[in-house]
């Protein structure tokens, strides 16, 4: 079946029986039937499907293996966390061999090289044909090295005609599988993440630390206290090597850091989180930041927190990074001491969380108005209900 899915072209025609050959193999997978040696076919052909330039069969993939984790949590992550650390050192992302349209750019070319010689006429003059015995011997061997070289897997000669003339054939979105990783990871790996917590929290403090600039400056703030960090941090993230393969720029390591805060959100007990002080305070910087999607999600991961002082109000935190329940939610909920909304023994919780929520939405940017009075209307709204 696997070889059967690999033969399988991908594309909107072929989508079916590619979907059936995985769905077999989930289901046998999952049913513990496969022998010790065949453990990692199944979850190495479905992550394989995230590098296909084809957005069709990625939720369908995601909910095979989602089977998968259910009947063997153990195998899941070994496979999809093992893929996940090869970013954190890119070199170790680098193939051997050519990808499926590049080797077919490669055996089309010597197709067409041995056609052309077998049809080329030898001149002729007065009626005499006249032929270059070094050039007909040249050519012989020309075709016979181009149909070997299309032939030979990961020969350094096939690599270098590839990326001379089609390097675009054989790139593989490297950023994009790492970002359907993620995604899959947090819609359906949540308790795998959380039960191997120790290097998924090393991998989500060193991304902070060395990509996400933004809140780089906290460690170099907090360093030497009970919030820095006292590890060592690049045997775990190669930094010399980023941007290898993968492309880097501001809106990818923003993408990156929601999708890290997604399945961090997701996590039932993150007090129990190694460096758990050290997350909660990044979360309450992240919280005031301009931007209402990370906003969101590290809200939700102070959430994830349950603290008896804040959970009563989660509802209302939530309506105050959402467009379009601001407005209602700022004018009905009363910030004061002597209010109606906020029970005084909470508030010692409760504010830290809600005053930097709305900083940060005081900087929030949307549209064309923000430009002009949509933000000096937004501030003085906050400022009138603070």
């Amino acid at each position: 079946m696997g070889i059967a899915l690999e033969s399988t072209a991908g594309g909107m025609e072929t989508y079916k029986d590619r979907m059936n050959h995985l769905r077999r193999m989930a289901v046998i997978a999952s049913s513990g039937r496969v022998p010790e040696i065949f453990h990692n076919v199944f979850p190495y052909l479905a992550l394989g499907q995230y590098s296909l330039n084809f957005s069709y069969i990625w939720p369908d993939v995601t909910k095979q293996l989602g089977l998968l984790a259910a009947a063997n949590q153990q195998l899941f992550w070994n496979a999809v966390w093992g893929l996940l650390q090869r970013f954190n050192d890119e070199r170790l992302l680098i193939e051997t061999g050519p990808t499926p349209e590049a080797k077919k750019w490669l055996n089309s070319c010597a197709e067409a090289r041995a056609a052309e010689s077998e049809l080329t006429a030898s001149p002729k003059i007065d009626g005499h044909a006249i032929e270059c015995p070094n050039l007909a011997r040249f050519n012989r061997v020309f075709s016979a090295e181009l149909l070997r070289l299309a032939n030979v897997d990961g020969s350094g000669l096939q690599n270098l005609a590839i990326a001379t003339n089609c390097p675009d054939l054989n790139r593989v979105d490297y950023a994009n599988v790492q970002k359907q990783l993620m995604t899959m990871l947090a819609e359906i790996g949540a308790a795998a993440a959380e039960a191997h917590s120790k290097p998924v929290v090393q991998a989500f403090l060193a991304f902070i630390r060395y990509d996400f600039g933004w809140t780089s400056s906290f460690f170099t703030k907090h360093e030497g206290t009970e919030l820095g960090l006292d590890v060592d941090l690049t045997g775990v993230y190669a930094v010399e090597h980023r941007g290898l393969l993968t492309e880097r720029g501001r809106r990818i390591d923003e993408t990156r850091c929601i999708l890290w805060l997604k399945l961090i959100s997701k996590f039932r007990n993150p007090q129990q989180l190694p460096r758990a002080p050290t997350l909660y305070s990044l979360f309450l910087r992240m919280i005031t930041r301009g931007d209402n999607e990370m906003q969101r999600h590290a809200l939700g991961c102070l959430l994830a927190w349950r603290q008896s002082g804040v959970h009563p109000y989660a509802e209302n935190l939530r309506n105050l990074v959402d467009e379009k329940r601001f407005r209602d939610e700022i004018k009905t909920f009363d910030l004061a001491v002597n209010g109606q909304s906020i029970n005084i023994v909470h508030r010692e919780q409760l504010m830290p969380i809600l005053l930097r929520v709305l900083h940060g939405q005081m900087m929030v940017r949307n549209g064309k108005a923000s430009r002009k009075d949509g933000m000096r209307i937004r501030r003085a709204v906050i400022l009138n209900a603070m």
